[in-house]
């Protein structure tokens, strides 16, 4: 009875043609059930991309969950709407940020009417700070494309990754400066632009209570609303032209004390490199792709966006140099070397490569010849052919690896590569230092700058202007890239231990089968079982060496054939 008075009820507001709403369906089902309540959660009735351009307070997801379920209850007074028991703290968040909203608007329009507030009733009709914001968006989204690789297997054109990082800023400044985002564009004067900034100035709090955003962060943010204020004084479509003083307006973000002497304390006064022992471990745990990972990153200070952007026509194997009769250092024709420009900076170097990195080279180069075209995904059986100026480096489907997600979000397959290598070798080196791939380029760099000086480690990293970008050395020389090179041969006899840890085929030209999750100890034990006629059954019982874990016959037979 009370589901058909449900139903006559909304048949009476909507009218005939009204079919069952989601809301409308939930409420019937508890009734049906002959419950007294109903509840939904956050993520079912307020997510977060229906409500991130609502404005302040509601675009905070707890404080438009709250009203939703508010609504609901008006819309269904006969039952009660509560929420899901996992996000009653964010109802009650939610409802505490309303009534401190609704408490400062108060405020706001008691000194409105004392005469505190300057913008006349006129202006106040306007466009408001929040409308640019949405048109510098679309501007970000129809300007900051790029043209992807054909190994991207996307078509036309697609935002950048800079560009995607913006949009992520603007949501920030939704959030941080809901506020400021009501005004009228015509309150934007030097006070208002100063009292955006200076939201990201005090460094707002992070969105889960745990502390401020980083300096970096705010930092990035302030930058970002500069050139949205530079952008809507050049926009033909409002009227509002920057201040006169708007090159005055501060960016410097607040530090506390404790901030402000972290870079000279014990834990932060050095950059975290790893040491020669350590690298001749990731080096004997590494499979092929993550050992040439770790040489571009020591060889040639690459991190994870060079690796992805590596070229063919940029690697020159057992090649005589061009300008060997202009370059201090003695050439040979068997040398290689990497010749490029750094995707970032745009910045010309040379790398002198090892054996063992040309090795890896050679081993990139014929997995790439092996990948004639897309897999699977986007652009499934599109041609990619192996040409100078395609991409070394491609997945198992034949996607580059500077692709972004299908959210946008940055493509991180290699960096996390690199973290499953670091925790293989953390289950069997419990106090392996759990340090990004980056630093790899950190630690080469800062050998090479304590042997051969701050302008040989500048140029090794593909930076701007070793020398300062003023300095007209940088416009009448050429780079010293024979010291470079001599740089590099001295690193490679430091690092002769590490290379000594490199497996017998490094880079085997068939791709191996997994070890079945086995670290490399335990893979080293069925190796030396295997070779006193120990068998799977006898063998995989020792719980000492495998921690109770299972192993097949065939498993074993695979990894005991790995000599």
């Amino acid at each position: 009875m009370r589901i058909q008075d449900l139903w006559d009820s909304l048949i009476q507001v909507h009218g005939p043609g009204y079919f069952w709403d989601s809301e409308a369906l939930a409420v019937a089902m508890a009734l049906a059930a002959g419950e007294n309540q109903v509840a939904f959660a956050m993520e079912e009735i307020a997510p977060w991309e229906d409500i991130r351009r609502r404005p302040y307070p509601y675009n905070i997801q707890a404080c438009s969950y709250a009203e939703r379920l508010a609504q609901i209850q008006q819309r269904f007074p006969g039952i009660a709407v509560v929420p899901i028991p996992e996000d009653q703290p964010h109802v009650e968040k939610g409802m505490r940020l309303i009534e401190q909203h609704g408490q400062k608007e108060i405020d706001s329009g008691r000194r409105h009417l004392q005469g505190i507030a300057t913008v006349d009733s006129s202006a106040a009709n306007g466009p408001t700070v929040a409308q640019a914001l949405d048109a510098y968006e679309d501007h970000i989204r129809t300007s900051m494309l790029v043209i992807p690789d054909p190994e991207e297997g996307i078509e036309g054109r697609r935002l950048s990754d800079t560009g995607q990082s913006y949009l992520k800023q603007i949501a920030q400044i939704r959030i941080h400066n809901a506020m400021q985002l009501e005004w009228p564009l015509s309150r934007l004067t030097f006070e208002g632009c100063d009292a955006m900034l200076e939201v990201w100035r005090k460094r707002p709090r992070r969105r889960d209570g745990q502390g401020s955003l980083l300096p970096k962060t705010c930092r990035e943010q302030a930058k970002l609303l500069k050139r949205f204020f530079k952008w809507l004084s050049k926009s033909d479509r409002y009227d509002w032209k920057k201040p006169s003083d708007f090159d005055e307006l501060a960016i410097k973000i607040h530090r506390a004390n404790r901030e402000k002497a972290a870079p000279v304390t014990s834990l932060a006064q050095q950059v975290r490199t790893f040491t020669v022992d350590e690298l001749g471990i990731l080096n004997q745990y590494a499979i092929p792709f993550e050992r040439f990972l770790l040489l571009c990153g020591l060889n040639l200070g690459f991190k994870r966006m060079e690796c992805a952007t590596l070229r063919v026509g940029e690697i020159q194997l057992r090649h005589m140099h061009e300008f060997a009769n202009y370059i201090d250092f003695e050439f040979t024709a068997d040398l290689s070397f990497v010749r490029r420009l750094r995707t970032k900076t745009v910045v010309y170097s040379e790398w002198l490569l090892w054996p063992l990195t040309v090795t890896a080279m050679e081993w990139a180069l014929n997995r790439r010849k092996g990948q004639t075209k897309i897999t699977m995904g986007d652009g499934t059986g599109r041609p990619i052919p192996f040409t100078a100026d395609a991409l070394v480096l491609l997945s198992d489907a034949g996607h580059s690896f500077t692709k972004p997600t299908k959210n946008g979000n940055p493509n991180h397959q290699l960096t996390n590569m690199w973290n499953r290598l670091l925790r293989r070798i953390h289950r069997d080196h419990a106090d392996f230092p759990p340090l990004p791939h980056e630093t790899l380029r950190d630690t080469a760099a800062n050998w090479i700058r304590e042997e051969f000086g701050g302008e040989i480690a500048d140029i090794f990293l593909s930076h701007g202007a070793p020398l300062g970008a003023r300095s007209l050395v940088e416009c009448y020389t050429n780079k010293p890239f024979g010291k470079v090179f001599r740089a590099l041969r001295w690193l490679e006899t430091k690092l002769q231990p590490m290379l000594e840890a490199t497996p017998a085929n490094p880079f085997p030209s068939e791709r191996k089968l997994g070890g079945g999750g086995l670290t490399l100890k335990q893979q080293q034990a069925i190796q030396r079982l295997d070779q006193q006629g120990i068998s799977a059954g006898a063998g995989g019982r020792d719980a000492n060496v495998f921690s109770g874990k299972t192993i097949s016959a065939g498993g074993w037979r695979r990894v005991a054939r790995r000599v």
